[in-house]
């Protein structure tokens, strides 16, 4: 374990972003989350659960088609 994996560690949970963690960190977001996965690695499982975020025109869309498909099944 090297310190800076921990800054970044720290950067990340204070952030809960790794791209601003990166910028806080000065460091580009790849290395950072490289940096995370050795560390992650030399401990043993994931330090972070890491979630996709959908932008609101997609699910917009998608609750849309989920609801045409609603309507199709009852009529």
């Amino acid at each position: 374990m090297e310190m800076h994996q921990v800054r970044y560690f720290l950067a990340v949970a204070r952030t809960l972003n790794f791209t601003r963690a990166a910028d806080e960190c000065n460091v580009t977001q790849p290395s950072l989350t490289r940096a995370i996965k050795q560390l992650e690695a030399e401990l043993g499982g994931d330090l972070f659960r890491r979630i996709a975020l959908i932008t609101a025109a997609l699910l917009t869309t998608w609750l849309t088609l989920r609801r045409d498909q609603y309507r199709d099944h009852v009529a």
